[in-house]
């Protein structure tokens, strides 16, 4: 069964009025530098009904949900529950529902993020020393649906800092569609990944909540699922160097061509 793109004029409104950014308080951790924020309320529940019905229509059983795991190793594999990313998952090619999905967040998003400047946490020291500047660009149109049931999970890992069109991926997106009925799933974030006792923060799923988190260094994990289904929707956000070394990039605007 194809999976449609969402129609063009999906999200072309503004954010719910409850729509609140809320830093992740590292503070005090060897990660108290890091950058990730919960953007609560950025969709309303007939959004995110909306965007599931696009992959998972009511009363539709034939959906090409594929069970996977990715091994401690990368490889991908089916049926393991031994691997690191063990649930359901559809991948598919969706700039419209992309493109409003950035649009949505965009005016959330501090400044400082927007336009990376010196941002060593974020895009590691190179690029710091360079003097280079990265500018926003786009939400990947290549979206991940994954659903997680009991006994789903995804162990702890970084995110893969990806590069499309010469553009570099630093930050990953996530929307939760879903939290009734559901009982564990939550996002947890690991401060120090050598040391078992150190500190923990997490994330539980809320419908139309997003999570924007730096893809660099920031160890994670999907926890188990004990009760119900836990959808969400998984990106890279990209951004375009428009300082080279300095000197400004003739044409780089920081958007998507």
């Amino acid at each position: 069964m194809a999976i449609p793109d969402t129609r063009p004029d999906i999200l072309d409104r503004p954010a719910p009025a409850g729509a609140l950014a809320k830093a992740i308080n590292f503070s005090g951790t060897a990660v108290e530098d890091f950058f990730a924020i919960t953007i609560e309320n950025a969709l309303s529940q007939r959004e995110c009904e909306e965007i599931l019905s696009s992959v998972q229509p009511a009363g539709d059983d034939d959906v090409p949900w594929s069970m996977v795991t990715f091994t401690p190793h990368g490889r991908l594999q089916h049926m393991d529950p031994s691997g690191k990313l063990y649930c359901p998952r559809i991948g598919k090619y969706m700039p419209n529902l992309s493109d409003a999905l950035l649009k949505r967040i965009t005016p959330f998003l501090p400044l400082q993020i927007a336009t990376l400047k010196d941002a060593v946490p974020v895009t590691g020291p190179y690029p710091a020393s360079r003097g280079d500047v990265w500018r926003l660009s786009h939400l990947g149109p290549y979206l991940r649906f994954l659903k997680y049931g009991p006994g789903h999970f995804f162990r702890r890992h970084c995110d893969h800092m990806a590069t499309e069109g010469g553009r570099d991926s630093y930050l990953t997106f996530l929307l939760y569609l879903n939290d009734e009925g559901l009982s564990g799933g939550a996002t947890r974030f690991h401060t120090d990944p050598t040391d078992p006792e150190a500190a923990t923060l997490d994330v539980n799923p809320k419908a139309g909540s997003v999570l924007v988190f730096q893809q660099r260094d920031l160890w994670h994990e999907g926890c188990e699922v004990f009760q119900g289904e836990k959808f969400i929707v998984w990106g890279n956000l990209f951004y375009e160097r428009v300082v080279k070394e300095g000197i400004a990039i003739p044409g780089a605007d920081g958007t998507r061509t």
